[in-house]
């Protein structure tokens, strides 16, 4: 049925799934297709059996085959007095017509049972299987994220034993740091005791060589009263009489040694 104005409620009566306990509010396809009538299939069911169970005409039913005064035949019934030649018709043909009307009712009840339990068990297979869907995709994220877990737990792992690496090299290399200032240490006490023994040995250089020129100014003087002696002895021979010898006889004496 083409509408000039798009329903925006559901369209059956006994609909009270809105917010306010009426009937529920309808969305309709922005980019065309079937316009909306009912919120449901559940409720689209309802209302055509509904209107299977409306008379057509608000006036007495007619007891002829025509479609225009009696029932619908959509129903499966051919009106209250189908076998009636015209007028109401006897009460027993009455009765059997409303007794096969009561019975195709029962059944077109019944085929319209199956029909929702038909469509809950379709909605039920299908919102199972996407419940089982979703049950295979959780699965799915959790083992991802059991395994992304296990990855991080080994890269932690991974990096607690390189920061244990580390830190062990960096206790090895402070420790080599503190032999390395302590070696300097000894080095500068030793250039200190060297320093102190190089002064101590130009002290005693200085000494040495001032006792050195002590000696040589000895030793000067040493040769020059040697000299002085050599040439007052050449000249007390010159004067003593008889040669070059000593008064009485005596041997002259050497030279001096040096």
């Amino acid at each position: 049925m083409e509408l000039d104005v798009a329903p925006t409620v559901c369209r059956y009566d006994g609909c009270t799934l809105g917010p306010d306990g009426g009937p529920a509010p309808l969305v309709q396809p922005l980019r065309g297709g079937n316009i909306r009538e009912y919120c449901s299939d559940r409720h689209r069911i309802a209302a055509h059996r509904a209107r299977q169970r409306r008379p057509m005409g608000a006036g007495p039913p007619s007891t002829g085959g025509g479609a225009s005064g009696g029932w619908s035949r959509g129903n499966g019934a051919d009106g209250p007095a189908a076998g009636g030649p015209g007028g109401s018709g006897p009460p027993s043909a009455v009765a059997a017509a409303l007794t096969r009307l009561a019975a195709d009712l029962g059944r077109l009840s019944a085929e319209v049972d199956r029909a929702l339990a038909a469509a809950d068990a379709d909605r039920v297979a299908r919102e199972l299987e996407d419940a089982r869907l979703r049950i295979a995709e959780a699965e799915t994220r959790a083992a991802a994220t059991a395994a992304e877990r296990d990855r991080e737990q080994a890269a932690a792992a991974h990096f607690r034993e390189l920061a244990d690496a580390n830190l062990t090299a960096a206790e090895r290399a402070a420790a080599r740091a503190d032999n390395a200032e302590a070696a300097r240490d000894a080095a500068q006490e030793a250039l200190a005791a060297a320093e102190a023994a190089r002064d101590e040995a130009l002290q005693a250089l200085a000494c040495a060589e001032a006792d050195r020129d002590d000696a040589m100014e000895t030793l000067t003087s040493l040769e020059t009263a040697h000299n002085a002696a050599l040439a007052a002895q050449r000249a007390a021979d010159g004067r003593a009489p008889g040669g070059g010898g000593w008064v009485g006889g005596a041997p002259r004496p050497g030279p001096a040694p040096p």
